[in-house]
């Protein structure tokens, strides 16, 4: 039995996709024609881009909107995202659950937030909710090796593990105590989070692939 399971962010799509259909969202929210969202937009995403906090500054450009940091949180952790999948990506998962395979998910962060990704990515069709495992509802996050053990508990020792991922800082340090194939999707360029690979060994993958495909297929010798 082969399980794989998957990171979400910068893994299965681009996070920096979210971050701009976020702000569109916001701006259209905020906007009176579309004129003004494109400006707004283009205010959050230009501070961004700077190193600036994109909240903070369109408060500072737009405080006749009387809207707050919180509202402004909550907006974007809750909108319904406009994103898509990495390329290669759907293929890929329709190959590996055509084969037999067990998919998951193990991700930080909100459940709402993360759900709406999910949703939005048609991952659903793909992939069990109870296979998903998010860090608010399941109440714990990685590198915790709880998130891990939930599979190897629901499908026995005797099985193959991989996980796929992106964050060099946490994605792999337990996978790897638990004797799981780690593969890192390398960086395209997009990824909010910068990988490093000068650090230690618990830290990195075991293998690391450029796109989803061939080489990837390979290394789960399908």
């Amino acid at each position: 039995m082969m399980v794989v399971v998957f990171d979400l962010d910068d893994t299965l799509y681009k996070e920096i996709d979210y971050l701009r259909s976020a702000y569109r969202y916001i701006a259209a929210q905020l906007a009176g024609d579309d004129a003004e969202r494109e400006e707004i937009f283009g205010t959050l995403y230009g501070a961004y881009k700077e190193g600036r906090d994109a909240f903070a500054t369109l408060m500072e450009c737009y405080n006749n909107k009387g809207v707050t940091k919180e509202t402004l949180l909550h907006w974007y952790r809750t909108h319904k995202p406009q994103i898509s999948l990495t390329d290669g990506c759907e293929g890929f998962l329709s190959v590996l659950v055509a084969k037999g395979c067990h998919l998951g998910i193990i991700t930080d962060g909100r459940t709402v937030t993360q759900l709406n990704k999910i949703e939005a990515l048609g991952l659903h069709s793909l992939i069990a909710d109870e296979d998903i495992v998010i860090s608010e509802r399941f109440g714990s996050e990685k590198p915790s090796p709880e998130n891990y053990l939930y599979f190897m508990n629901k499908y026995g020792a005797d099985a193959r593990y991989y996980y796929i991922a992106d964050n060099t800082a946490k994605d792999f340090i337990a996978p790897n105590r638990l004797g799981w194939t780690t593969v890192c999707l390398k960086d395209n360029g997009q990824n909010i989070h910068k990988q490093k690979f000068s650090l230690s060994d618990e830290f990195l993958p075991k293998y690391t692939v450029e796109e989803f495909g061939g080489s990837l297929f390979e290394l789960l010798k399908l």
